[in-house]
């Protein structure tokens, strides 16, 4: 299920968003690129279209970390922190421009602070919503 906007998204537990700009559409979908310029085509919300500035959405399960060799849905990060929750390990990573992610992993997925990873994620597990102009 996806929320219906960012408001619900945030309510519903926690979530990562990351910054984006929309380069084009195509039917349902849209093509995305990150700040950290990753490019990604994910599934796009009504009235979005290129040029809009949006946040992509994604659970920290939905979340994978790897040994630092990035994939075409991989953004490069650090370990800053973590905390240990019994049946999983949550760990707080910053890619690019400061960009923090929360990603839950499998306490046999053994992470140090300070080490380099790859994010990896589906995008079809993710959600575009418009970014709030401040």
């Amino acid at each position: 299920m996806r929320p219906a906007n960012r408001v619900v998204a945030d309510f519903m537990g926690q979530v990562n968003f990351i910054p984006a700009r929309i380069l084009a559409v195509d039917h349902g979908s849209g093509r995305v690129a990150l700040d950290s310029g990753l490019q990604l085509t994910l599934p796009r919300s009504p009235g979005l279209d290129a040029g809009a500035l949006v946040e992509i959405a994604v659970r920290p399960e939905n979340l994978r970390l790897s040994p630092p060799v990035l994939t075409h849905n991989g953004l490069a990060a650090r370990v800053t922190d973590i905390v240990y929750l019994g049946n999983s390990i949550e760990y707080v990573v910053t890619g690019s421009g400061d960009q923090r992610l929360r990603a839950l992993a499998h306490p046999s997925e053994v992470f140090a602070i300070g080490d380099a990873v790859a994010v990896e994620f589906d995008p079809a597990l993710c959600t575009m919503f418009r970014r709030a102009t401040a």
